[in-house]
């Protein structure tokens, strides 16, 4: 009985744990504005006249963070997206704009960590840019709390003997 008893407090401190580190997550995203010109012979830039190629880094983002983007077309049509797997094609599950021409308003939530790099689909050689997507440190409150977690039960556990 007393084995049952502390194991159905372990799963429950366990499953609390997790619903809170989950809960400060989505606390911590934030909503980023981003205005990216491109240029099929220069590249992208934040405006019309700092494009480069590479173009800029956009993030860091943190997981969760809602990203609103203006993309604007100089001249000929484009479409941003960025590579997760690094097969230089959009694939299901990356952010991807629509093909555009002039100006477009694009939205996306950050679901992927790490550091990719972002093209248009029709100027892969000329725009592109790396885009860094880091954990949120809140996900670092795992650890203690599951060590808190862990503290308590035992108290709980010799407490019951």
């Amino acid at each position: 009985m007393k084995r049952k008893t502390a194991l159905a407090i372990i799963v429950t401190i366990l499953a609390v744990t997790g619903i809170a580190a989950a809960k400060v997550d989505k606390a911590n995203a934030i909503t980023r504005n981003i205005t990216l010109y491109g240029n099929a012979t220069l590249g992208w830039g934040f405006t019309s006249g700092n494009i480069t190629s590479p173009g800029p880094q956009l993030g860091p983002f943190g997981m969760g963070d809602v990203v609103n983007m203006t993309l604007v077309s100089e001249g000929v049509p484009h479409q941003f997206f960025i590579d997760y797997n690094g097969n230089h094609n959009p694939d299901p599950g990356e952010p991807q704009s629509v093909q555009f021409t002039g100006t477009i308003h694009y939205q996306f939530i950050v679901n992927q960590t790490g550091t990719y790099t972002y093209y248009c689909f029709f100027h892969p050689s000329v725009m592109f840019g790396s885009a860094v997507i880091i954990p949120e440190y809140s996900t670092l409150l795992i650890v203690p709390l599951f060590m808190m977690a862990t503290l308590v039960t035992a108290i709980a556990y010799r407490r019951r003997r």
